[in-house]
């Protein structure tokens, strides 16, 4: 495991950093050898912070191994969705750490008791870090009443020391934390079910191909080292002389196993011989071809549609041209009626009315 990472680490460089698996995987194996070197005969682990150092190194590999099977076809989208939920979380664990906290502080203030801690009772609330704590696993629905009120035989004595804020503070617990909160975090677990599925389903290949990629750039730059380096006429030498010494020791049917793998060997190594200046000439015939053929469809395309364009014009220039025609002949007959009207007034009104219809026929005239 640790030469597969100093793999990754020569064959990824900066990107090895950019991974959390591997944030994983490195204090793992320094944890795992720091918990199995030190040991004696009588014990294995002669210090206390060695077995906490493999409890954290075991744990460390159970989440190693469920990043691990994220690639499997079937598993690997739960893994990879469970992992999107956990993202949705952290988006929310502020929220999550600054409620646990307005109540943890008030509850340490309401029922810590100095006697119990005189006498070496251990209690939920004798401590902040073991009220905190408490106040988590409430948070689940955990309540336990029994350690919250007080259970002594004296007579008429009170179940707390402040009984209307204490209850009060407990209500509202209950209402905000194991109510409303939960009920948030479950609506960004399953509210968008289908959307991360896809997603997770998208995500898993994009590991699957970003796993593949690398191996097979490896596999093909030692490909082209033993082709430059002229090796494979020495491996494929070698692999005779081993044919050649089991030949005489095996039996024929172990030989003809062998010799039909190295067959398989030396096709797979074997690469396509170059390219041509022959065969570089005529892909670039015909990809000019190709620009020859669709130059002069675009052309017929542009003449077609220069066609087009001007046949619409001359219909619009003829259908305007009759459009005024019509309006003279309406203009003129507007004129005749006017010089009729003009006509039966007389007098200065003839006069007025002659203007009037000059002035409205040198309007037209202008307009036209």
């Amino acid at each position: 495991m640790i030469i597969r990472e100093v793999f990754q680490l020569v064959l990824f460089r900066e990107e090895y950093l950019t991974s959390f698996v591997n944030f994983i995987e490195v204090p793992l194996f320094i944890f795992t050898i720091m918990f199995a070197s030190v040991h004696s005969n009588q014990c294995y682990c002669t210090h206390s912070w060695q077995w906490q150092i493999g409890v954290i190194a075991v744990f460390f590999s159970w989440i190693a191994l469920i990043f691990s099977i994220r690639k499997l076809p079937v598993v690997g989208i739960y893994v990879v969705m469970f992992i999107k939920i956990f993202n949705n979380f952290i988006k929310v664990v502020v929220l999550a750490l600054l409620l646990i906290l307005a109540f943890a502080v008030p509850f340490y203030m309401m029922f810590y008791d100095p006697q119990d801690r005189a006498e070496g009772i251990r209690t939920p609330f004798i401590t902040p870090w073991r009220t905190t704590v408490k106040a988590i696993t409430m948070t689940v629905g955990e309540l336990d009443m029994d350690s919250l009120l007080r259970q002594n035989n004296q007579r008429n004595a009170p179940d707390v020391q402040y009984p209307v804020i204490t209850f009060s503070l407990i209500i509202v617990f209950v209402i905000l934390m194991p109510i409303l909160f939960l009920n948030l975090l479950i609506g960004l677990a399953v509210g968008d079910t289908d959307e991360i599925q896809k997603s997770a389903d998208t995500y898993r290949l994009t590991l699957r191909v970003e796993f593949t990629l690398p191996i097979e750039e490896f596999l093909r730059s030692f490909r082209s080292y033993i082709d430059e380096k002229g090796r494979l006429k020495k491996v494929s030498s070698l692999l005779g002389k081993i044919v050649a010494v089991t030949k005489k020791k095996d039996k024929p049917n172990k030989h003809n196993f062998l010799k039909r793998k190295i067959d398989e060997i030396e096709k797979s190594i074997k690469t396509e011989p170059p390219a041509t200046l022959a065969d570089v000439k005529n892909q670039s015939k015909s990809l000019s071809d190709e620009m020859k053929s669709l130059r002069g469809s675009v052309s017929r395309e542009v003449k077609e549609l220069r066609n087009s364009v001007s046949q619409e014009a001359k219909d619009l220039c003829s259908s305007v041209s009759q459009e005024v025609k019509d309006l003279r002949n309406s203009v003129s007959q507007l004129l005749a009626i006017v010089n009729s009207m003009n006509e039966r007034q007389g007098g200065g009104g003839t006069e007025g009315g002659a203007l009037g219809a000059g002035g409205l026929e040198e309007d037209m005239t202008q307009q036209k």
